[in-house]
């Protein structure tokens, strides 16, 4: 999560997202990060919508497709429900 605070404040987005998903998996079955690397997804992808919405991970630039840090937080709730699921949690 550090590497993407750090990218992220840097603007570098592609390198914050990639290291957000990174984090997603080394969760592993920890809720509590795997809810963090969710709320980061959102709490980004909102910045870049409001403050950068020509930006390529934008959700403006990404058609009719999921951007690419709302897709993050939709695949770190699925983990989490797959988790609990079965038990993992």
């Amino acid at each position: 999560m550090y590497l993407n605070t750090l990218s992220f404040e840097r603007c570098r987005f592609e390198t914050a997202c990639q290291s957000l998903m990174a984090a997603m998996y080394l969760a592993e079955n920890n809720d509590a990060r795997l809810e963090q690397v969710e709320g980061r997804a959102i709490e980004q992808g909102n910045w870049i919508d409001d403050n950068v919405p020509e930006h390529r991970l934008s959700r403006y630039a990404s058609g009719n497709n999921p951007s690419v840090y709302e897709s993050a937080k939709l695949e770190a709730a699925k983990l989490r429900r797959m988790l609990k699921r079965y038990g993992q949690l």
